[in-house]
């Protein structure tokens, strides 16, 4: 069989069969031969509700939803409702109780907790029948038509980023609109909205069914902290909050995420103490150590009263006189020796020289800022103390084997956070420098993926992503922005800022920009259960890196993303609603990436793609297979995937049957001639179990479809 003998053949064959318009059928093109025998097993692929349902996301394009748990919300041993909220909670309450409220505002500052704070008053105040649901805010503005209004539910919202989550006058308009639709429905809305986005919208005249419900306290630092380590399994450690040092700490806290932070410094220094004295620990631990004081509590530890207390006060009166007076040197810290404790709190453990290295390095840095020459030279340096003397004088040992170690839990972070609360100026910097120096192993630059990390959450600021962003591609380090932003996802302050980022990013199309959002997402979408919570919101944002980047290596890395998401069940039907979505005309090009994806995967010697039992999903993936073939960007890609099929198949009549009678249509006309004349040639002389060549089966089944 010649190229010609093909290319004649092609020609005479009929056009592509499109979609049937809608309300029609369609019967598929069946070769004379085919027996009914040769479907596919009912367990096989995707079942039909299951495509079904997909379909209907599709469609109404609603905001992700996550069933909270009632009973777990009622059980919760973290929540304590502080005296100053009983008011608040009595307003909710009165709201949620009157039918004739359907939309509740609740404006509260951001790291209050207001979320936490309305998800159990939902609990407590709603019939125990209404379903309570937490719903995922994403894309660049809020959108009432994208909220969900299912019947017999409370449906929760935050609107808490400063760049993306402005209330309009519209949207407020809007939500005032909804409410007799809520009503027929019995389901009620509760918008969490930050306090600062609401100022501008203070004026606006609340429509009638719409409560707004302003907290305006935070709530108490001792009680969030004592709950969570008590939840945590600790509770021998709530006396150690007690003390006048704790409680002034503790005192000096804005929010309930302060306070949660500080539980865990808290439980942080527990854990190093239990390491170097573990026999004291278990005493602790047993209630042992010490007689009940007057306050009833038992007596504490003095060494790890100490240690908590340094860390609830993230050692600011001891660095302030670091800083102001040199602490064991007398005197201001010099440069270089602020350098290097900077360069000791991130490596914590290292050779010293490794440390001395990065200290200049740091030092150059903020030369290269003011423009000037790094101050340090030879004769400075031998005039001075020798590194070792400048180590221990920062609260380092050093061995035998020049290893330095900074021995202090939190006391590394600790000066991290106070050079970025106190010099601003040096921001900049300090970002720069831990990425560049930042090895590029993964693993190893874990140090400084950590402190990135922890400074961008600092003060809840979605600015400080950018920033990293942008430092992080004039260094060529994109690979540290991805590593931050997949950590930062899990801050729950920061994640709904973290996910409006990577939205912006995902159609930015600088370099580097694009990468770091298929890193990530391929990071949520692999390193997790593909059906998990954010799986929706990282395929959204590879679609948007499909639909406008130019770069064919990154095209392959969405592709690479999707085969590997094809080896687990929740993932091909991800990729199997995102082919869905591409027919529906939504999302044309990584809806055929998505199709490559699901070519690549088999369910014994059969493709996957071709077992599921809805017939308008069938005909969706027979003309998504037509249009592959017949795009020059994707045929060099499908062919090789259809000749997997052939060879996977060959040996099973059966299988290879099913193959033949999808793929054949699928050649029809001449737009998939190329793909055709290809096919023919890879998989032509391939033999089938009576010896009969696939180019050979494969022609007589074209003939048959010409005369059909």
């Amino acid at each position: 069989m010649t190229r010609d003998d093909l290319e004649r053949i092609q020609a005479f064959l009929p056009a592509p069969v499109r979609t049937a318009p809608a309300g029609a059928t369609r019967k598929p093109v069946t070769p004379e031969h085919t027996a009914p025998s040769l479907t596919f097993m009912a367990d096989v692929g995707v079942a039909i509700g299951q495509v079904d349902r997909m379909y209907q996301e599709i469609r109404q394009d609603f905001l992700e939803a996550r069933r909270l748990d009632r009973t777990k919300l009622l059980e919760s041993r973290t929540f304590a409702l502080p005296s100053a909220w009983k008011a608040v909670r009595a307003q909710l309450a009165d709201a949620l109780a009157d039918p004739e409220v359907r939309v509740i505002i609740m404006v509260a500052p951001r790291g209050y907790g207001s979320t936490t704070f309305v998800h159990h008053v939902l609990a407590h105040h709603t019939p125990f029948e209404t379903k309570l649901v937490e719903l995922e805010p994403d894309g660049p503005r809020p959108k009432v038509s994208r909220i969900r209004r299912e019947h017999g539910c409370a449906y929760q919202l935050d609107l808490k980023d400063p760049l993306t989550d402005h209330p309009s006058t519209a949207f407020l308009d809007d939500l005032a609109a909804s409410v007799p639709e809520l009503k027929q429905v019995s389901s009620t809305w509760v918008l969490n909205i930050a306090a600062d986005l609401w100022t501008e919208q203070r004026t606006w005249p609340v429509a009638p069914g719409v409560r707004v419900v302003e907290l305006r306290s935070p709530p108490e630092p001792f009680a969030v902290a004592e709950r969570h380590l008590t939840a945590a399994g600790m509770p021998w450690l709530v006396p150690y909050l007690r003390s006048d040092t704790a409680r002034v700490h503790l005192s000096s806290l804005r929010n309930a995420v302060e306070a949660v932070r500080a539980a865990g410094a808290v439980a942080e220094q527990w854990l190093e103490f239990k390491r170097d004295h573990s026999e004291e620990a278990r005493w602790i631990e047993e209630g042992k150590l010490g007689r009940p004081d007057e306050a009833g509590d038992n007596a504490c530890h003095p060494e790890l009263r100490t240690s908590v207390e340094n860390a609830l006060g993230d050692w600011r009166t001891e660095l302030d006189g670091v800083f102001a007076h040199g602490g064991d040197t007398g005197g201001a810290l010099s440069l270089p020796d602020r350098c290097l404790l900077l360069s000791l709190a991130l490596h914590r453990v290292a050779p010293a020289a490794k440390i001395s290295r990065d200290a200049r390095a740091l030092e150059d840095l903020i030369a290269k800022k003011d423009r000037t020459h790094a101050p340090t030279n030879l004769g400075q340096v031998f005039a001075g103390r020798g590194l070792r003397q400048r180590l221990t004088s920062l609260h380092a040992t050093v061995s035998s084997q020049d290893i330095a170690a900074l021995s202090r839990p939190g006391y590394a972070q600790a000066v991290l956070t106070y050079v970025w609360d106190n010099y601003e100026d040096m921001r900049s910097v300090l970002l720069e420098w831990l990425i560049s120096t930042a090895p590029a192993e993964r693993a190893e630059a874990d140090k400084s993926i950590s402190a990135l990390t922890t400074l961008a959450a600092r003060h809840q600021a979605p600015t400080v992503l950018t920033e990293i962003r942008d430092t992080a591609h004039e260094s060529g380090r994109s690979d540290m922005c991805a590593a931050v932003m997949t950590r930062v996802l899990k801050d729950a302050g920061m994640e709904r800022a973290a996910w409006a980022r990577l939205y912006d990013w995902a159609d930015d199309r600088r370099l580097g920009t694009q990468s770091v959002v298929v890193d990530v997402a391929e990071h949520v979408l692999t390193a997790e259960d593909p059906g998990g919570r954010d799986h929706r919101k990282a395929m959204t944002r590879l679609r948007r890196v499909a639909s406008t980047s130019k770069d064919q290596s990154l095209l392959a890395g969405v592709l690479a993303v999707f085969h590997r998401l094809g080896h687990r069940e929740e993932g091909r039907n991800l990729l199997l609603s995102e082919v869905l979505r591409w027919r529906e005309k939504k999302a044309r090009r990584s809806g055929k990436i998505a199709l490559l994806g699901l070519m690549a995967q088999f369910d014994g010697p059969r493709p996957w793609l071709l077992g599921t039992a809805n017939e308008k999903a069938r005909t969706e993936i027979d003309e998504g297979l037509r249009d592959l073939l017949a795009d020059p960007q994707f045929e060099p890609q499908a062919v090789p995937a259809i000749c997997a099929w052939f060879k996977a198949a060959a040996t099973d009549t059966a299988a290879y049957a099913a193959v033949r009678n999808r793929v054949v249509p699928a050649l029809g006309g001449q737009s998939s001639r190329d793909a055709g004349i290809d096919l023919f040639h890879q998989v032509g002389r391939l033999l089938l179990p009576d010896g009969t060549q696939v180019g050979d089966d494969l022609w007589a089944s074209l003939v048959r479809l010409r005369r059909s």
